[in-house]
């Protein structure tokens, strides 16, 4: 996973967490996922895997699709493909 894509994973759950209006502490309760590694995941110090995603969409109060979508709007898929290839 490149600097970037980390970067803009993290800036969507910030992003989502504050349009909800939810503490990272709320968050982490709602997710089931530890407050620190919500922190972690924000700061862009650790990139969460297909498991932590599907978490934070429930945490969020959505399906994991939307979220899903949010993400794919946001990155650039075919680049970041032809970098794990």
């Amino acid at each position: 996973m490149n600097k970037k894509e980390g970067i803009y994973i993290g800036e969507i759950i910030k992003r989502w967490r504050r349009l909800k209006g939810i503490s990272q502490e709320e968050l982490a309760v709602r997710s089931r996922i530890d407050r620190s590694y919500i922190s972690e995941l924000e700061r862009n110090q650790s990139s969460p895997s297909i498991f932590t995603v599907l978490k934070l969409a429930k945490g969020f109060g959505t399906c994991p699709g939307q979220f899903l979508a949010e993400i794919h709007r946001e990155l650039d898929f075919d680049q970041i493909f032809e970098q794990l290839v």
